[in-house]
């Protein structure tokens, strides 16, 4: 078991970070179990369906945001935000009941994901949003554009 532990703490600590360059005030490695971690990594392409998925989800494994795990939440915030737009009037009904669950959507629209599928999330944001979504569409499409442009930055080095 000290061994599994050792191979499931290295895999999170040496995988990048999918938006690191928000803090992650959820983040508690303390909390993140071996065991936890496991199941964080074998359930986490489950929580693209719905934002109340993927919140209880957050809320489960929320302390294990970092490599693999993160990468797959950043696959599922932008998933959900190209697939399943519609579903944006859930997504602003629980950052307003829980304004950390929307910190780490945002956060999690970052250069690791697709750009083609950021790029179709910062022209949802800009061009399909409703009054009164009209402040968290802003917050997206800041996101989007940060996380293009640091996915275009990180090209230019290569």
């Amino acid at each position: 078991m000290k061994v599994m532990h050792a191979l499931v703490m290295a895999s999170l600590a040496t995988a990048p970070d999918a938006g690191s360059a928000a803090a992650r005030r959820w983040f508690d490695a303390s909390r993140c179990t071996t065991r936890v971690a496991l199941q964080a990594m074998g359930s986490v392409n489950s929580a693209q369906r719905d934002w109340r998925i993927l919140r209880g989800h957050f809320e489960v494994y929320g302390s294990c945001d970092q490599g693999p795990v993160a990468e797959g939440y950043s696959q599922n915030v932008v998933a959900l935000l190209t697939r399943k737009w519609k579903l944006l009037p859930e997504l602003e009904e629980l950052g307003r009941t829980d304004p950390g669950f929307l910190e780490f959507v945002l956060a999690h629209i970052d250069a690791t994901t697709d750009g083609y599928e950021l790029e179709t999330v910062r022209r949802n944001a800009e061009r399909s949003c409703r009054p009164s979504e009209a402040k968290l569409c802003r917050e997206i499409a800041a996101q989007a554009k940060s996380a293009l442009e640091e996915r275009n930055a990180l090209r230019r080095r290569e």
